[in-house]
């Protein structure tokens, strides 16, 4: 079994994906943007703990669809559209927000349970979730994996619904299930227009 493993979901760019592999012995990376899913396997080409995986984590394991942002850094892409209210909130004066999608794509999902079992992951060490209003179902699917999960960080909604499932994204729902599955939690970074947050776990 692997213990020392660090899961990211959503690389992006690699931009933090290059810290993780400069500080666990295997790095799982997430990318379902075919265009940042190649440039990450480009750049750390030569990394030898380091895998890819050009799909999505969800509550299936199924193909959903998924909306792309060609604009800005492309972090905006999502299993939703964007909330119906978005534009009328104090994120719309944001460019990227006012193109919208560019294009829909068809993604392979995957549950965190299911892929730990695959591939043989006893700890993970960290776990990074940038899944652009999906991050509290990627916890979720780890279903009774959850125990094995050290620390981490995730992105909730605050107080700006930005995607159509942030009624499912919100930073209370992320509270419930940190105090229930027995995690300690901070808020680490308010996201502008108090949009999002990014919070810090850790087992206790």
């Amino acid at each position: 079994m692997k213990n020392d493993v660090a899961i990211e979901v959503g690389a992006n760019n690699g931009n933090d994906t290059a810290n993780l592999i400069q500080s666990y012995e295997f790095v799982y990376a997430f990318e379902p943007n075919p265009d940042l899913y190649y440039a990450i396997v480009n750049r750390f080409a030569g990394a030898k703990n380091f895998l890819a995986l050009p799909m999505a984590v969800d509550l299936e394991n199924t193909i959903k669809t998924f909306h792309i942002a060609d604009v800005g850094d492309r972090g905006y892409s999502s299993l939703y559209p964007y909330h119906p209210n978005l534009l009328n909130t104090a994120l719309g004066k944001h460019e990227v927000y006012r193109q919208g999608f560019q294009r829909d794509i068809n993604v392979a999902t995957i549950r965190l349970d299911t892929f730990m079992c695959m591939y043989g992951i006893g700890t993970v060490k960290y776990l990074w979730v940038d899944a652009q209003g999906n991050d509290l179902n990627v916890l979720n699917s780890l279903g009774n994996h959850t125990s094995r999960v050290a620390a981490g960080r995730a992105e909730f909604t605050y107080k700006v619904p930005i995607y159509d499932n942030d009624f499912g994204n919100t930073f209370d729902d992320a509270k419930t299930f940190f105090d229930e599955r027995g995690f300690s939690y901070n808020v680490a970074m308010v996201h502008a227009d108090d949009s999002e947050v990014d919070v810090t776990f850790e087992r206790k």
